[in-house]
């Protein structure tokens, strides 16, 4: 598999109200090259995404003030974010949720816990498109 330090300093905002999740995402991605942003819910999200301009989203689905579906619709119809990748994940099943996810404008779905899985779904959507 491609490492992504080959491709180092893609920007990745990482939204998700829970501090240990971000945490963690953050750890994969910085060991793997990447330089990663965080939010806290989704309004500070859809924010960070208009400010920073990020090359990929990872979106929590359930977080308060606003939830990752209406944070990745929101930021789909920003000008220069429409093609920018949004995976969204949640302990949802996934089968409730893709369906969710895709009108919402996101482009994939990962069920919780996605650690081993989020690798690979980061790669091919930054390295790949």
């Amino acid at each position: 598999m491609t490492s992504a330090k080959t491709k180092s300093g893609y920007l990745i905002l990482v939204v998700d109200d829970l501090p240990e999740m971000r945490e963690m995402r953050k750890y994969i991605l910085e060991r793997e090259g990447f330089r990663v942003i965080e939010a806290e819910d989704g309004q500070k999200g859809v924010a960070a995404a208009i400010r920073e301009r990020p090359r990929l989203i990872l979106m929590n689905y359930m977080m308060p003030v606003m939830n990752g579906l209406e944070a990745a619709a929101i930021i789909r119809r920003q000008p220069g974010l429409e093609r920018v990748p949004i995976l969204m994940n949640s302990g949802c099943e996934k089968e409730r949720m893709l369906d969710k996810a895709l009108q919402a404008g996101c482009n994939d779905y990962l069920e919780e816990p996605c650690f081993e899985e989020l690798f690979e779904k980061v790669m091919a959507y930054v390295l790949v498109g």
